[in-house]
Formats: C-alpha cells, structure tokens, sequence
C-alpha cells in the first residue's frame, strides 16, 4: 500500500502529501473493505430485526398468553367466590342440619325418657293392679260349710231340726261370714243368760273376736212374737262359734237369726251392745 496512515478501525488507507495512491491498490482495497464493513453490518441489522421480529412474535404471543392466563385467573377467582358462597351456603346448612339433628335427637331422649316412666308407671299400675286383683279374688267366698242341728249345743232348750247356719270363708281364710237361722224351744225357766255353740268352725281368726250387731235375737211367747233384740256372737281362735241368748220365764221357744256380715278375722277391738 503507498498510503502512509490508515484509520484505527477499518485501517482504510490515509495519504499525506507525499504519498502517490495507486488506484487499483489503495482505492479497490479501501472500497472493498467499506463494502465488507457495511455488508457485516446491514447482516447484523438484518439479524438483528429478525431477532426483533422473533421477539416482538414471542411478546405478543406472551401477551396473548397473559391476557388468556388474565381471563382463566379471573375466571378461576369467580367460580372459586361461587365455590366459598356455595360452601358457606352448605356450611350454613349443616350447621342448620346440625342443630335440627341435635334437637331431635334431645326430643327423642326426652320422648325415650318419657316413653321410660310411662311404661314404669304402667309397669306398676299393671303390678298394683294385680295386686288389687289378688286383694278383690281374696272377697270371693270360696268355701261354704253348713251347720245343723246336730252340730250345734244349748245350755237351755232344744235346738230345732230346721236350724241351719252357713259359714262360708275366702280362699287364704282372712274373711267370712256367719249366716242362718237356730230355732230353739223348751226355753222357758228363770231369767238368765246362755248361750248357743257352734264348735271347730273354719273361720280362724287370730285371736278371739266379738261381731256385734250382725244376729238378732227373737222371743216368742204362747202370745207371739214378744221381742226382736241385736244379739252378738263371738269366734275363737279355734274357730268356735258362740251364739249369746237369754231366756225369761215368759218365754216359749226363741231364734237367733245370722245376718251374714263379712267378718273380717281380727280383733278391733268391738264390744257387745247389750
């Protein structure tokens, strides 16, 4: 090359006055190498723009992206607000549900505990019953023994072949009753008592007993009927019946009358009414 100097960069020739420039060397050799230097260049500015228009493609394709990812979020936030309102709203219902399940279940513990007592209660209605039933059946008289005339014995008089008396108990012996009539005759004598005797009847009570006012005595005289009084009788415990009279010097034959009162077979305590 006949240029002196050259530039820093592209080392293009640079001439002082002294230098002669060969057109061929110095000129082509400059305009080549410009050429290369822009050729490089206008390749990496074509490079450049496809990486840009590469860039910009992939911008927008990322912005489409974004914006769909945007719109799916959105969309995603909406149904997940429809999700916690629906889940609150079901929350909200089983705590409803809850508290229904609870009550019913306190009523049918109180309906249980009722139902309980009830059949507690009839469980002892039904019990007492029973036992009221057992209590009833013992009124029932179920034996039945009858007396006559050669059973029974009077300290006066003679006891009629028409006499007849009935004694009739329950089934556990804790109730009778004394019924009939004892026809006496040949009573008359001196004014006195005495009495009438049923012997080992089955009334057995537990200790000896006075029945007032369920026998009634009657006086006849050659006249009639003389007197009608309230007699008594009395039951040992060996179940002897004693049929207390009196006889009066007036007196032709007499009778004592059993009225047929439930005896309930303990003392009370009763006294005779003369």
């Amino acid at each position: 090359m006949s240029a002196t100097n050259e530039t820093s960069n592209y080392e293009l020739p640079l001439f002082i006055g002294t230098d002669k420039p060969s057109w061929l060397g110095d000129f082509n050799g400059a305009m080549n190498a410009i050429d290369t230097a822009i050729k490089g260049r206008a390749d990496d500015i074509s490079a450049l723009q496809t990486r840009m228009t590469a860039t910009e493609t992939v911008a927008n394709s990322a912005s489409s992206n974004a914006s769909t990812a945007l719109t799916n979020a959105n969309n995603a936030q909406t149904s997940a607000n429809a999700a916690q309102t629906t889940a609150d709203t079901a929350n909200t219902a089983a705590a409803a549900a809850q508290s229904t399940a609870n009550t019913a279940l306190s009523n049918a513990t109180t309906a249980q505990s009722t139902a309980d007592t009830a059949s507690a209660t009839a469980t002892s209605a039904l019990t007492t019953a029973n036992l009221a039933t057992g209590e009833i059946n013992k009124l029932n008289f179920t034996e039945f023994d009858v007396y006559t005339n050669s059973d029974m014995t009077s300290q006066y008089g003679s006891v009629g072949s028409s006499s007849r008396v009935t004694v009739a108990t329950n089934s556990d012996g804790s109730i009778g009753k004394v019924y009939g009539n004892i026809f006496l005759s040949n009573v008359s004598g001196a004014d006195t008592a005495f009495t009438i005797t049923i012997p080992n009847t089955k009334l057995r009570p537990s200790s000896s007993i006075t029945i007032v006012g369920c026998s009634l005595r009657t006086q006849y005289t050659a006249d009639g009927l003389n007197d009608v009084v309230v007699n008594s009788y009395s039951v040992a415990t060996n179940g002897t019946i004693t049929i207390n009279m009196y006889r009066t010097t007036t007196m032709t034959y007499t009778n004592a009358l059993m009225l047929g009162c439930i005896i309930f077979l303990k003392d009370f305590g009763d006294e005779p009414v003369e």
